[in-house]
């Protein structure tokens, strides 16, 4: 009763983040194909540039350079050069002047190209931001909408699924403000915002120029981020059409739901700092050999350079934060700043994802990732026999440390930073 109720709002939220991410792909892939080609530019044929400048020196040269007919003196070469280009004749000075006249036509015409070129990217630059705009507000309502319908279920229903022995599942836990449906929205909602943001600094990039050292760094990080999280926006919406579909592995899809919330270029800090770096290569020593610990130091030490040029890139991108009052700030700089504090957030890591490892690793001496990654999955596929997909989902997307605990051993309680026996 609790997944058909619950069904047709949770499914109109997916189906939305489903667009929003195509639509968001679709952009960038026709940015990409639009970069490929040369950029059109209004420019004057070369004709009409011709008839401009050379046409009226010519047709001011021809009679003065023609010798008149029907005079039965012979000039020389010499006398008529001299005639020609004394100063008397004009003929200099109608050079001069048509020189200085195609100029300022050429000047004026190169101002033209500009203003044209200027309007255009202008205009061009407010539709993109109108239309992520309208794409997130769109996602944002319906995600208010599902928060708000939710309210309505009985509570009998809840806890027919739940069952009232855990304390962690009962009606207030779940449909409270603070419950795991509020907690799953806010989840879509930070990757909806994440990807927006992402992809409207992918688009709004201003022109390559090697000779800068900013403008590099600006597309080297907008190019690190952009693939990474619409990749894996759009491998969340393929994960989830298949577990809807076949009830696959539902943890898979969370996975990459969290990822594509959470990920920025400023993640790479963590990957800076010399204490971090070499205790996740010992530790990657410890669980997966030598090689894999040689490939680590690869990857820390590809992106730990990276980590200032990211830091210096985002605070460009939220200087409006320091230059104009908040009362001024358009709606779009406010969902900049909201997802530039998301990508602060996401610094500390998932320190509840270090918690569960914590435990697993005290109770087997395996790799303590792999054997949640198993569990996980396991318990996403009891889950879906149980209460089905939607229901799975959610408890799987708003999974604590509690409910670990609760789920290894019910007379364990975890209290903050260690486990208490009853």
């Amino acid at each position: 009763m609790f997944s058909d109720s619950i069904f047709p709002y949770l499914s109109v939220i997916v189906t939305s983040q489903v667009i929003h991410h195509t639509f968001l792909t679709l952009v960038v892939l026709l940015k990409l194909c639009r970069d490929g080609f040369p950029e059109s530019s209004f420019q004057v044929p070369f004709d009409l540039r011709l008839s401009a400048a050379g046409r009226p020196a010519a047709h001011f040269l021809a009679p003065k350079l023609q010798p008149k007919h029907g005079n039965n003196r012979k000039d020389s070469p010499l006398d008529f050069l001299d005639s020609t280009l004394h100063p008397k004749s004009g003929v200099v000075e109608g050079l001069m002047e048509n020189q200085e006249t195609g100029r300022e036509q050429k000047t004026k015409l190169v101002e033209l190209e500009k203003g044209i070129e200027g309007n255009k990217s202008e205009k061009e630059k407010r539709r993109q931001k109108q239309r992520i705009l309208a794409i997130f507000f769109g996602s944002l309502g319906v995600c208010l909408l599902a928060w708000v319908l939710p309210h309505s279920i009985k509570e009998e229903e809840v806890l027919e699924v739940f069952g009232k022995y855990e304390e962690a599942f009962s009606w207030w836990k779940i449909l409270s403000p603070f419950g795991r449906v509020a907690q799953f929205l806010i989840l879509l909602g930070m990757a909806a915002l994440n990807v927006t943001f992402v992809t409207s600094n992918f688009l709004s990039l201003p022109k390559r120029d090697p000779t800068e050292t900013a403008n590099m760094s600006k597309y080297f990080v907008a190019w690190l981020e952009s693939p990474m999280v619409i990749c894996f926006g759009c491998l969340t919406m393929a994960l989830f059409m298949h577990a809807a579909c076949s009830g696959a592995d539902v943890a898979g899809m969370v996975k990459c739901l969290r990822f594509t919330g959470s990920f920025s270029a400023l993640r790479t800090l963590q990957m800076a700092s010399p204490f971090n770096a070499m205790n996740e290569i010992l530790e990657t020593y410890r669980n997966k050999g030598l090689a894999m610990a040689a490939v680590s130091f690869l990857h820390l030490s590809f992106f730990a350079p990276v980590a200032v040029m990211a830091v210096l890139v985002k605070l460009s991108q939220v200087d409006f934060a320091t230059e104009t009052i908040v009362d001024h700030w358009s709606p779009f700089q406010f969902l900049a700043f909201a997802a530039f504090i998301n990508n602060l957030a996401g610094l500390r890591g998932d320190i509840s994802k270090e918690r569960k490892l914590a435990i697993f690793k005290s109770q087997d001496s395996r790799d303590p990732e792999a054997v949640l990654d198993v569990w996980e999955k396991q318990l996403g596929t009891t889950l879906q026999k149980l209460y089905g997909f939607l229901p799975a989902l959610v408890l799987i997307g708003t999974l604590s440390v509690d409910d670990v605990c609760h789920l290894l051993n019910p007379t364990i309680r975890y209290h903050r930073y260690h486990l208490v026996s009853e």
